[in-house]
């Protein structure tokens, strides 16, 4: 618990969302090994969105919240991912502030860059190519077999929201899905269980996966509707085309 380090994270942010329009994160005033002092915000917090917020606030910060979380490690390097509604609030100019730089991964220059064309080609589902992206990137191990259906299975929540151009986030989808998956006779709970026996989850998409859940069900909350493939395909390389190969990708 050495609050320089939680200094440092939100100096980097800070300073790469400078004089944003659409995005404040207060800048540090000071920090030691037990304290941090940040300036102040006025606002109120996504919980508060969620409860009571009309339909253009919680569209507008379930927007933000995407847009803010995807584009941090290609603006500073950093993933937040303590995306917990308290951390985020929506400030009384419009604007969308971010609190609590405690838990954050290193990406430095972006995500895995894999991450753009895995989810295109599972959006699209072209298998094989993304069979073989999967197999590089050490997804899925030496030996191991596994169908495209049951893949398209396990990413569904990831993956189904891009397939539209706007996508309704509401708790009714995501309890279908939930409820899909925690039925042990379900087709798609084996699928997902078979799966998730096989694939891997390496290292360095680890924070990704649990950071995009946690995104996933929070806009779920806000029962919100968005352009979720336009803010990928405006931070995600690869996601909307990618002129390497799955052969020469592993090498770019």
């Amino acid at each position: 618990l050495d609050y320089r380090i939680e200094a440092t994270n939100q100096r980097a942010f800070a300073k790469a969302f400078a004089g944003d329009p659409q995005f404040y994160i207060p800048p540090v005033v000071a920090s030691s090994p037990k304290v941090v002092i940040t300036e102040w915000m006025d606002g109120r917090k996504l919980s508060e969105i969620i409860a009571s917020g009309t339909e253009d606030e919680r569209n507008i910060c379930a927007h933000a919240l995407l847009e803010v979380t995807i584009s941090a490690p290609y603006r500073c390097g950093l993933l937040h991912v303590d995306t917990h509604p308290g951390n985020f609030m929506l400030l009384d100019d419009g604007r969308f502030g971010v609190m609590d730089f405690g838990a954050c991964a290193v990406h430095e220059g972006g995500l895995p860059r894999a991450t753009g064309p895995i989810l295109r080609l599972a959006r699209d589902e072209k298998w094989e190519e993304m069979t073989t992206y999967l197999r590089q990137e050490g997804f899925i191990p030496a030996g191991a077999t596994v169908s495209h259906d049951e893949i398209n299975a396990y990413l569904l929540p990831y993956i189904e929201p891009l397939r539209h151009k706007s996508f309704h986030f509401s708790r009714k989808w995501l309890q279908g899905i939930a409820a899909t998956a925690a039925d042990i006779r379900s087709e798609q709970f084996a699928a997902q269980f078979k799966t998730g026996r096989q694939l891997n989850l390496p290292a360095n998409y680890l924070m990704m996966f649990r950071v995009l859940g946690g995104l996933v069900g929070i806009a779920a909350q806000l029962d919100a509707t968005i352009k979720y493939a336009e803010i990928v395909d405006k931070w995600v390389p690869g996601f909307h085309e990618d002129p390497a190969s799955p052969t020469t990708a592993g090498t770019a």
